[in-house]
């Protein structure tokens, strides 16, 4: 299953964006590592950034910024 995630939450720093999917695809301790749907991989600290939700109940309203 190709489960996606949905951030919450603009991050310039890390250049995520409210609304955009990504897929996590490894979580050691603190790190995150997702990978967005452009393919590129992020790793992140989640102390730093947590406003990652799951993302199969995206909504159209909420997906429309997408």
């Amino acid at each position: 299953m190709d489960t996606k995630n949905i951030f919450s939450r603009n991050d310039y720093g890390l250049d995520v964006r409210n609304g955009q999917l990504a897929k996590i695809v490894d979580i050691q301790e603190e790190l995150i590592t997702v990978q967005k749907e452009d393919l590129s991989s992020l790793t992140f600290d989640m102390g730093n950034y947590n406003h990652i939700d799951h993302g199969y109940a995206t909504t159209i309203h909420k997906s429309q910024g997408t």
